[in-house]
């Protein structure tokens, strides 16, 4: 699923394969293991890098169709979608809320070393840059001085030009 051999040794992508086998345990092509939530919407939500887990495992989930239908929507608030760090994440001083660019920036190497940041921008580690057709209906929220707002603000647009997309300003 992953676009580069590298991205594999972050392990991002599999804490997002263990999320979409959640799903496929749960609703296997056999039936339901659950049956009592046969019929419940799934809808996931997430905040930060939570957000982005949930953005990556929307991603590999095109590759079972059945079960992306399920997924009714999302709800993401101020996401992590860029991993090489977009201008606000990049720019953001002490000022901003809770995380401060320089310090980010470095994180994001941290979970990816030994990536380039041009690496670092293949999906699925980067879903700003993915393949966001087909995707459900996704609710995105990312304050004034949050410094994941162009994160959010982009990867709205993006989904937007997909489905159905909607972005808050808080």
């Amino acid at each position: 699923m992953c676009q580069t051999a590298k991205s594999e040794q972050t392990g991002i992508p599999r804490t997002s394969r263990g999320t979409w086998a959640l799903l496929r345990i749960a609703y296997t092509p056999r039936g339901l293991v659950l049956p009592e939530y046969g019929g419940v919407p799934v809808i996931f939500v997430g905040e930060s890098a939570g957000a982005h887990l949930v953005a990556t495992t929307l991603l590999q989930l095109k590759a079972w169709p059945d079960l992306l239908r399920r997924v009714k929507g999302a709800v993401l608030y101020y996401g992590v979608y860029d991993l090489a760090g977009t201008p606000s994440a990049r720019q953001a001083s002490p000022d901003t809320l809770v995380l401060h660019g320089p310090s980010l920036v470095a994180a994001f190497r941290m979970l990816t070393p030994g990536l380039s940041d041009a690496e670092r921008q293949q999906s699925p580690l980067s879903p700003l840059y993915g393949d966001l057709h087909g995707l459900p209906a996704v609710l995105m929220f990312a304050s004034e001085l949050d410094p994941l707002l162009d994160d959010t603000l982009q990867m709205a647009n993006r989904w937007r030009g997909n489905a159905d997309a909607t972005f808050r300003r808080m």
